[in-house]
């Protein structure tokens, strides 16, 4: 929707183009149909990072621009250094309904082999990110945020029904 409004005010959206620098007061651009120039009253440059070179997203444009703060991963998994006995066991496994962070932020996440990622990972990938900058980082993950400590304690010392050594 935002980009039809975009649109009905006379913005132009240019997909699969690069921008390559400056021709006099215009863009050079090099698109589909080759290379040209384009003269415009403001531009926005939404030229992405540098995680998928191949699909022309390599941090090139960061030379054009001037000093830039540092190209770094975001929405991003993160490697973790399990135990083989916890890498072979909950490998593959989702993480639903689970709080991460400060417990602010409910959503899902996999354990893989090396680490975690998933959308909750994600949002919280800048953080993480600092902080392993700064030295380490810990992610509080909270299996059962609906349940009070109290309540999750009585669920485990019960049980589950039918539940026996010969199960």
């Amino acid at each position: 929707a935002w980009l039809s409004r975009l649109e009905g005010l006379g913005a132009q959206v240019r997909l699969r183009t690069r921008w390559t620098g400056w021709d006099g007061a215009a863009l050079a651009l090099e698109g589909p149909e080759g290379p040209s120039t384009l003269a415009a009253d403001a531009v926005v440059l939404a030229c992405g990072g540098a995680s998928w070179p191949r699909l022309g997203s390599d941090g090139g444009w960061a030379a054009l621009v001037g000093p830039v703060t540092p190209l770094a991963p975001d929405n991003c998994g993160f490697l973790v250094d399990w135990s083989p006995d916890f890498a072979a066991r909950w490998a593959g496994q989702p993480l639903k309904g689970a709080a991460f962070g400060d417990g602010g932020l409910k959503g899902e996440a996999v354990i893989t082999a090396t680490g975690i990622e998933g959308g909750a990972i994600y949002a919280l990938s800048g953080a993480l990110r600092a902080a392993l900058a700064q030295g380490a980082a810990t992610l509080r993950i909270d299996l059962k945020p609906d349940l009070s400590a109290g309540r999750l304690a009585a669920r485990l010392a019960a049980g589950r029904p039918g539940l026996s050594l010969a199960n």
